[in-house]
Formats: structure tokens, sequence, C-alpha cells
């Protein structure tokens, strides 16, 4: 079966490879409405690349919409062409033009107001989830190894052995932990 590719241009206007996932997808959008909304970059220059990164946003979220909407229309139009008629339907279109209608209001808010409207909150909320899960991973990387010598402490204590202190796990929970910190502070 043969890829879809309707929706590479809005992968690409993102800057993600076709097929990438909701996080991505919300993560980058994040990215590109904070550089690229006209109140935020000071030039108006901005204004089209906003408006095509808010469509491209709208578009890959509500994809499986647009796919059954799809489906739909063909089952509709072989139905149609059985009985021997023919109905052009443009919904995908509209769907393209309606987000970028909203995304054209969009740039004409300023950055503050922009930034509580649902399509950008929805994308910080899943950033923000994930940089806590990735926090929560790196602080287990750092912590599981220091419980498990001080278990294998009380444990190995009574048969006068002494347990292996494992440092190469901690140290790469903190370059994890680091990492989280430096791309978070820096996006």
């Amino acid at each position: 079966m043969s890829r879809l590719r309707f929706f590479d241009p809005y992968y690409a206007r993102l800057g993600l490879s076709p097929g990438a996932g909701d996080a991505e997808i919300k993560s980058a959008y994040r990215r590109l409405a904070k550089q690229y909304h006209p109140d935020r970059s000071g030039t108006s220059d901005t204004r089209e690349d906003f408006i095509a990164v808010n469509q491209a946003y709208e578009m890959l979220l509500k994809r499986d919409l647009v796919i059954r909407q799809a489906l739909s229309r063909l089952k509709s139009k072989k139905a149609q062409a059985a009985k021997g008629g023919h109905r052009a339907d443009r919904r995908r279109k509209d769907m393209a033009a309606e987000a970028r209608y909203r995304a054209e209001k969009h740039a004409e808010m300023p950055f503050e107001r922009f930034a509580k409207t649902p399509i950008y909150r929805t994308a910080m909320v899943v950033n923000s989830v994930f940089d806590y899960v990735a926090i929560g991973v790196g602080v287990l990387m750092v912590i599981a190894p220091i419980g498990r010598y001080f278990s294998d402490m009380t444990r190995l204590a009574a048969k006068g052995e002494e347990p292996d202190f494992h440092a190469v796990p901690i140290f790469i929970g903190l370059c994890f932990l680091y990492g989280v910190w430096y791309f978070r502070k820096n996006v």
C-alpha cells in the first residue's frame, strides 16, 4: 500500500519528516509559532510563514478526519457513478482554507493573546508533559543506581562483601537531565 502524500507539504512546513507523531508535530509547531509570530519576531515579513505554520499544524492535527472524509467522498462518488451521476466535493480544500483563515486571524493578534488560544495551549501542554516525563526518566536514571547500591550494601554487609557502585548510569542520567534542561531553555 502506498503512503498518502497529501500531508507531506504540511510536514515539510513544520520541518518534520512525513509520518512524524503528534508530540513531534506539537513541539515543532510551538517552536515555529514563537519564531514566526509577527508580534514576537519584530517584523511583518514573518506573517506568511506564521500563517503557513498554523495551517500546517491544524491540517496535521485533523489528518485522520481528512482521511475519513476523503474515504467517505470516494464511497459516495463510486455510488453516484454506479447510478450514473457525478458530484464534486471540495471539503478537503475547504478545510485547508478554513485553517488558513484562522491562521491569518492568529497572525493579527499580539503574541500574548495568541499564546492563550486553544491551538497554541494544546501544543504547550503536550510539550510540558513530554518535558516532565523526560525529567522523570533522568531522575530515575540517577536515583536507581544509588538506591540499588544502598540496598546491596545492607544485604551484602551481613556476608562481609562490598557492593559494586555503578557510576556510568548516574553520569548518563545527569547528562540526560542536562540535555532536557538545555533544550527546554533554548526552545
